[in-house]
């Protein structure tokens, strides 16, 4: 097979010695994606050396929840190969050190296995001496915020960072925000971040994306997310989002300059929030939690711009009295029975002539809506 460009191979468990004798000893001089789904052993590094001239996509074992065990062969003491060509890995992050692609690879999607910080720090070590690696995607396990340190003192050239870090650790202390704050400023290209929240363990329940303008946080998932970062070139912001509806995704688009930031920040709550979300988000944060750094005002200052103005106040109270009525299963010959109601307690010498008119003008102003 000459022109074979791509070779995903499963062995079969019985079978993997008879597959590995086999791969080892072939060769497709046109192959540029090689995908072997099971451990990684030596007898494919043999396959890997007799293409390494023009592999580009290398893939071991990804199988991204499930723990790995080196099969059969110890690799701690293996010679590294050299792949120029080599882009993106996949697979167990202790194997990175073997493929010699320092100067190439832009991608690593994997997973860690070991159980010490030392460990994943020599893991991130080998990581760190490639000089194009871009993005990094740490399928499992659940990191502490210890790892997220260690990721980013050795790889500060990521723009795009994806791990899985426990929502234990950005609830029960403070300081932590701190910390996590402190490792992502090491990034200093860094374009979009993805955690998943790993609330009592298990992957997936929530995420958090930073797009690629630097300024937009989308949070989804379904559960309520606890924390949100959100990246500028120069800043970092915190936005809590506790109390997020699974049904929804809440869009905040925070500005990278901190004069603008008090406009956005009055703006989100008064318009580009639902009505229904505006008391919840005053009741949401203790004063200063989560703007009082971003946008470097005190809690009274902070409290102003809770507030509402007697107009838009009212507006709210009347669209949130609208929107129960709805959930209530109340129509508009409701909003037109409680409108003649109000009408005939304000002026009740009115002697039925402008009631009329009152039902009149709020069906108007219903159907206006």
């Amino acid at each position: 097979m000459p022109n074979l460009l791509c070779l995903a191979v499963n062995p079969p468990q019985t079978e993997r010695d008879a597959y590995e004798n086999a791969i080892s000893k072939c060769l497709f001089p046109k192959l540029d994606t090689f995908i072997w789904s099971a451990p990684f052993s030596l007898q494919l590094l043999q396959f890997l050396t007799r293409h390494r001239d023009q592999l580009i996509t290398v893939a071991f074992n990804f199988e991204p929840l499930e723990p790995i065990t080196i099969y059969r062969y110890s690799l701690s003491d293996a010679e590294p190969i050299i792949l120029p060509g080599l882009i993106k890995f996949y697979g167990e992050l202790h194997h990175v050190r073997l493929l010699g692609a320092e100067d190439t690879l832009k991608s690593v999607t994997g997973q860690w296995t070991g159980q010490e910080s030392t460990d994943f720090e020599n893991c991130m070590i080998s990581l760190g001496q490639t000089k194009r690696l871009v993005e990094l995607d740490l399928m499992w396990p659940v990191l502490d915020i210890i790892h997220l340190e260690i990721i980013s003192r050795h790889v500060k050239t990521l723009q795009d960072l994806t791990i899985s870090l426990s929502s234990v650790y950005v609830r029960e202390h403070e300081s932590n925000d701190i910390r996590i704050k402190t490792a992502l400023s090491r990034f200093p290209d860094l374009l979009k971040l993805s955690i998943r929240n790993a609330g009592h363990h298990e992957p997936g329940k929530a995420k958090f994306s930073l797009d690629e303008d630097y300024r937009t946080v989308k949070v989804w998932g379904d559960r309520c997310p606890s924390l949100a970062i959100c990246i500028t070139p120069r800043h970092t912001r915190w936005i809590r989002c506790e109390g997020h509806d699974a049904d929804n995704t809440i869009e905040w688009v925070p500005t990278p300059l901190v004069g603008e930031a008090r406009k956005w920040y009055k703006n989100a709550i008064l318009n580009d929030i639902k009505p229904g979300w505006k008391k919840a988000i005053r009741q949401m944060w203790p004063p200063g939690v989560m703007v009082r750094d971003a946008l470097k005002i005190g809690d009274s200052e902070l409290m102003d711009l809770l507030e509402y103005s007697e107009d838009e106040k009212d507006g709210t109270e009347e669209q949130e009295i609208q929107e129960e009525q709805e959930e209530e299963g109340g129509g508009e010959g409701d909003q037109v029975d409680l409108a003649m109601a109000q009408s005939l307690q304000s002026d009740p010498s009115d002697n039925g002539q402008g009631n009329d008119n009152v039902v009149q003008d709020a069906a108007s102003e219903t159907g206006a809506e």
